[in-house]
């Protein structure tokens, strides 16, 4: 009895495609996040740009959103007690309302009306008690960490499947 032996090769990667299936759902889940990000500003008067970095660089596919936005910064990491003295180029002392109701609350993704009420008040200087961290990056990334990788994942399933080489 004869046996004869044939190796079965697959067809080449379409590496170029797999790539582009990537890229394509990392900046889908990247707009996703943004949009989230977003939500936490929501009711803000002065709204901070997000932006979606994104590298591939040696395989490793990397998401980064987020702002360069100082306030953002202050809000979402909070602040320690400290004092506001008057600036010596302005009126004779600091002008503000006496009440102020957060429009982000810890751990949070959004936000609400607020803001301040009351009757203004004026001071040489205030100590400010500090704030509580809203941690906004912190739960969205908790959030999307593995959301972003599922996704990556069925992209890359669905990209060899179509190459030719993806089984079930």
């Amino acid at each position: 009895m004869a046996m004869v032996w044939k190796a079965i090769k697959p067809k080449r990667l379409k590496i170029p495609g797999i790539r582009s299936s990537l890229r394509n759902a990392s900046r889908r889940v990247g707009t996703t996040i943004r949009k989230d990000f977003k939500a936490t500003v929501a009711d803000w008067d002065h709204k901070p740009k997000f932006t979606i970095l994104e590298s591939s660089a040696k395989g490793m596919f990397t998401l980064v959103v987020g702002t360069d936005n100082l306030i953002y910064m202050f809000v979402n990491d909070g602040t320690k007690p400290h004092d506001i003295p008057k600036v010596p180029k302005t009126s004779g002392s600091l002008a503000f309302a006496s009440g102020y109701s957060a429009k982000t609350a810890p751990n949070v993704i959004g936000s609400s009306p607020g803001g301040s009420y009351g009757p203004m008040v004026f001071a040489k200087q205030v100590h400010h008690p500090g704030t509580e961290p809203r941690n906004f990056s912190r739960i969205i990334q908790r959030k999307w960490k593995p959301r972003y990788k599922r996704e990556l994942e069925s992209a890359l399933r669905k990209a060899v499947a179509e190459s030719g080489h993806g089984g079930k």
